[in-house]
């Protein structure tokens, strides 16, 4: 029997309530108690039990991660849906990456019900260390993403409106740790002797602040230093800065890291330090919305009344960028409604935390799982077609 999607609809809405008092209590418990990256056991525990109890083959320390995991029902066309589940130091989960694990849990269920129905096979794939590390990045090596058609997951932000699929932006990252090294020297009697390693990076900060003006829209970047001497009268041989650079384009990603290594550059020759820079992180690539995915996600949100806004935002970067270069990849963004609470925040991780983030973590649930069967339904025609 090929139910129609208004069918569909009305069965995954029904599995999202069924589960939604589970849901929300896994979600509590990730957040009551945040791991960071590649720590996160409890948090991976916890969704790995919560699928087998409901009868899914889980596998855990997926691929030699320790806290990842995959979990899968049915045959077929292969859906993942990525759960996060990391938090921010000291911050918790600012992120909402709780809601995040949920709503895939919520939606892969939902689908895992109607696998034979659409001819799928539906995995939860719970992926470590999305904020610091890249886990995808590291699964994505290791061949996790080989057989999968297409993948995905939805991102919490808080705003009276949602943001169109279509329009999100995910940046490409690359982060440096700095080290100029000079020579130290008593300030007072033999100044002429010292190698200033404060001034290469006072330099180095105030080359990058000149450099904004002449940078685009497109691209960001930041620097910090973390560490330089600290007594008045001695010249330190040592400081360390650590520096990031953000575009929605690897182009300009790359021609922006020239320009800032030549500022490094430039502080060392003038103060006569010599300047180590290494990769701090592996870089995260930019995203690559799948079309067709981003329109069906924007049409199930319309569906229900949402707000839906064509508009375009430079956002923050993720793992799922590296995956969107492989896979047909979704990763939309769902609104909390009421006032804006800007992510990597206390006060967003409160709010994550609230009746109506908990809401609409259900909701999200159900969206992303009737936009995969959308495309499902979509593929079936197509290749109905076909034959």
């Amino acid at each position: 029997m090929n139910r129609d999607l208004n069918d569909i609809r009305a069965m995954i809405a029904s599995s999202c309530r069924r589960e939604e008092r589970h849901l929300r209590e896994l979600s509590l418990s990730i957040h009551r108690e945040p791991e960071l990256a590649f720590q996160e056991r409890r948090a991976s525990g916890l969704i790995a039990d919560y699928l087998e109890q409901r009868g899914w083959h889980v596998e855990r320390g997926w691929l030699g991660l320790e806290t990842a995991l995959r979990a899968s029902v049915g045959e077929g066309r292969h859906i993942a849906l990525c759960a996060e589940y990391d938090a921010l130091p000291e911050i918790g989960h600012g992120c909402g990456h709780h809601l995040i694990a949920a709503m895939s849990i919520g939606a892969a269920i939902a689908l895992g019900e109607l696998a034979s129905e659409l001819g799928v096979r539906v995995s939860l794939f719970g992926t470590p260390a999305e904020e610091h590390g890249g886990g995808k990045i590291a699964l994505l090596d290791r061949g996790a993403w080989d057989d999968v058609d297409v993948t995905g997951l939805v991102h919490p932000w808080a705003a009276p409106y949602d943001r169109s699929a279509e329009y999100v932006m995910m940046s490409a990252v690359a982060r440096w740790s700095v080290e100029f090294r000079g020579r130290s020297s008593h300030a007072a009697a033999s100044p002429e002797e010292g190698v200033n390693a404060s001034d290469a990076a006072t330099i180095a900060s105030v080359a990058f602040g000149l450099l904004r003006q002449q940078t685009g829209p497109d691209v960001r970047f930041n620097a910090n230093v973390v560490s330089v001497g600290t007594e008045s009268n001695i010249i330190p041989d040592r400081s360390h800065m650590t520096v990031e650079a953000r575009s929605v384009s690897g182009v300009q990603l790359s021609a922006l890291q020239s320009r800032l290594r030549a500022c490094l550059e430039g502080a060392a020759i003038a103060t006569g330090c010599s300047l180590a820079v290494e990769d701090a992180e592996v870089p995260y690539r930019e995203l690559r919305q799948d079309p067709i995915l981003a329109q069906f996600w924007d049409a199930e949100l319309s569906h229900l009344g949402r707000d839906v806004r064509a508009e375009q935002h430079p956002g923050g970067s993720t793992d799922m960028g590296d995956v969107s270069h492989t896979v047909r990849t979704l990763h939309a963004y769902l609104a909390i409604p009421g006032d804006v609470v800007v992510s990597h925040t206390a006060d967003f991780a409160q709010h994550s935390a609230s009746e109506v983030a908990l809401e609409t973590m259900i909701l999200g649930a159900q969206v992303l799982a009737s936009t995969f069967a959308a495309d499902a339904l979509h593929h079936r025609t197509l290749q109905a077609g076909q034959s």
